[in-house]
């Protein structure tokens, strides 16, 4: 996990820099949003791509070193619009 907290402390994608100048909480952006955001590109360049169903897969994985809640999802998090479809 202290690699990804250096990867993430040297970017300079815009996406990074918004969180840092706009949230205080938690100290790195939940890899959550970055899936959805990754998610809902992925639907508008490849309708009917299989990227929910390969991260489900990957989330079901008994040998995951972070839970769904320490990844910020959220209960029920496949629910959501952004990955209903």
């Amino acid at each position: 996990m202290r690699d990804v907290e250096n990867d993430v402390n040297r970017s300079n994608e815009d996406f990074i820099k918004h969180f840092k100048t706009k949230y205080d909480a938690p100290p790195m952006p939940q890899i959550f949003v970055l899936l959805s955001a990754i998610k809902y590109i992925v639907d508008i360049i490849s309708p009917g791509n299989s990227f929910k169903k390969n991260l489900k897969r990957l989330l079901d994985d008994e040998h995951q070193l972070l839970t769904l809640k320490e990844m910020g999802f959220p209960e029920d998090w496949d629910l959501l619009p952004v990955w209903m479809w």
